[in-house]
C-alpha cells in the first residue's frame, strides 16, 4: 500500500506545482480530448500492441499532467499517419538543437549527448557530418521511444 500512497503524494505535489504556473491541469488522455478531433483512448484499430503496451499506454495517458492556458479559440488537431519514425524524429530534433546551440545540450534531449568529434566516436547509425554521440543514458529520450509512446502516437 506504501508505494501507492507515495505515487499519489507525488501525483498531488505535481499538481499542486503545476497549478502555481498554469490555471488548467488536466491528465493527457483529457488534454487530448480537447485538443484532438475525434481522439479516442480505446484503441478501434489494431496496432499490432501486446497486452503490457496496452497497459503501459493507459498508465502514460492517466497518469501524465499537463498544465495549460485556455486559449480563445481551441485548437483541433487531427489524427495523421506518421511520416517518420519516433527515434528520427528525435535524431532529427537533437541535431537541430546542437546546431542551433553550437554544440551545448541545455535542452533535456541533449542530455548525455555531444558532438561525435573525436576519433572512436562515430556517432548515430548512418549520422554524416556533424553527427552527435551518447555518453550517458537519457532517460526522457528513452521514455519517449518506449512501446507506450509509440501507440500514442500512432492513435
Amino acid at each position: 500500500m506504501l508505494p501507492e500512497t507515495t505515487s499519489n503524494t507525488v501525483a498531488s505535489v505535481a499538481h499542486n506545482l503545476l497549478y502555481k504556473f498554469y490555471p488548467n491541469v488536466d491528465t493527457l488522455r483529457d488534454y487530448l480530448y480537447l485538443i484532438v478531433e475525434g481522439f479516442s483512448s480505446i484503441l478501434e484499430k489494431d496496432y499490432g500492441a501486446s497486452n503490457e503496451t496496452l497497459q503501459e499506454l493507459d498508465a502514460l495517458l492517466r497518469s501524465t499532467l499537463v498544465g495549460h492556458h485556455e486559449p480563445l479559440a481551441p485548437p483541433r488537431f487531427r489524427s495523421l499517419p506518421p511520416e517518420m519514425s519516433q527515434e528520427e524524429a528525435i535524431d532529427r530534433a537533437q541535431l537541430v538543437i546542437f546546431k542551433t546551440l553550437r554544440g551545448k545540450n541545455n535542452n533535456v534531449l541533449c542530455f548525455g549527448y555531444r558532438q561525435a568529434e573525436q576519433k572512436n566516436e562515430f556517432g548515430k547509425l548512418g549520422a554524416q557530418r556533424g553527427a552527435i554521440a551518447n555518453f550517458f543514458t537519457n532517460t526522457m529520450v528513452t521514455a519517449l521511444q518506449s512501446p507506450a509512446w509509440r501507440l500514442l502516437l500512432q492513435m
